[in-house]
């Protein structure tokens, strides 16, 4: 399954929240020592114009410094955690960000953002595990934003704990039914996909079921009732109903499902005729993206 998450955008997001708080020295209750404040003074105008390299460049400067203070070491994990978001260096601004989390210096107000940009951070770096620690940081702070409990569902599943991803978003699932809203195509999807991971059958027909109310595309229908038609086997009613239902949604394209179907039908000519004149539609449907000499689909 191929995951995808708004990640460009959720760092963005929380960059320009964290740039919006870089710290001003002559208000703040701390204050740097002198030769760390003259070097990250440019530093900090460099990252007001997103001038990342330049700020790295002064930002190493100040790295460099012997017999610094704790608060010249904050600060400067500070600057180096949006300075390398910026640059995309996110090996090392998760590096750098998770210093100044944990920090004495670090402001309780300022801890969930951060928390929420560690996850991100540590989803992009395919660091699971950690992504799933910020995660459930964020849970248990009651900090958590829909995004970020996708980020940690997403994170279970890319690890192969297919039963915490599934429980995390069915939970999503449920919650915007149940707000009256229409869940994300893209939630449903890392539902079924648990499902199928875990071998649950009717997990599967639950979420397959929901595929289709929500997004009644001809593969999801597919899905579904290739899922009915097994169960159905044996039963000349209910295999009838479901090639029935097959021909009404327009997912009825084996020659075997055709054959069977009307040997189902019991030679009643009418029903034969209308099965094999759509069967011929959707043949000629097929044909006519062929390349007449190629048979090839056409460029």
């Amino acid at each position: 399954m191929k995951v995808t998450v708004k990640l460009a955008l959720a760092l963005a997001v929380s960059l320009a929240l964290l740039a919006s708080g870089a710290p001003t020295w002559a208000a703040a209750k701390n204050t740097n020592s002198e030769k760390v404040a003259k070097i990250l003074k440019p530093a900090q105008e460099a990252l007001q114009q997103k001038k990342y390299a330049d700020a790295l460049a002064k930002i190493r400067e100040a790295q460099a410094l012997p017999e610094k203070t704790p608060f010249d070491q904050y600060t400067i994990h500070e600057f180096a955690c949006q300075a390398n978001i910026g640059a995309g260096n996110y090996a090392e601004a998760a590096k750098e960000c998770e210093a100044r989390l944990d920090d004495q210096f670090m402001p309780e107000a300022d801890k969930p953002q951060m928390i929420k940009l560690l996850l991100a951070l540590n989803y992009q770096l395919k660091n699971y595990d950690k992504a799933i620690d910020y995660g459930q940081r964020a849970l248990k702070g009651g900090f958590a934003t829909e995004e970020n409990k996708n980020f940690l569902a997403q994170a279970y599943y890319l690890k192969g704990d297919w039963k915490n991803s599934l429980k995390m978003e069915e939970a999503l699932v449920d919650s915007d039914i149940k707000g009256g809203q229409v869940p994300k195509e893209q939630q449903l999807s890392l539902v079924l996909s648990s499902c199928v991971k875990l071998e649950d059958k009717a997990c599967q027909q639950h979420a397959l079921e929901r595929m289709v109310a929500y997004y009644p595309k001809p593969e999801h229908w597919k899905n579904l009732l290739f899922s009915v038609q097994q169960q159905a086997s044996g039963n000349d009613a209910n295999t009838l109903q479901t090639f029935r239902l097959m021909s009404e949604v327009d997912v009825l394209e084996s020659p075997s499902d055709y054959n069977e179907m009307a040997q189902v039908l019991n030679c009643s000519i009418p029903a034969i005729k209308s099965l094999l004149f759509r069967a011929y539609e959707n043949l000629r449907k097929r044909l006519a993206h062929l390349d007449p000499l190629t048979q090839r689909p056409a460029a």
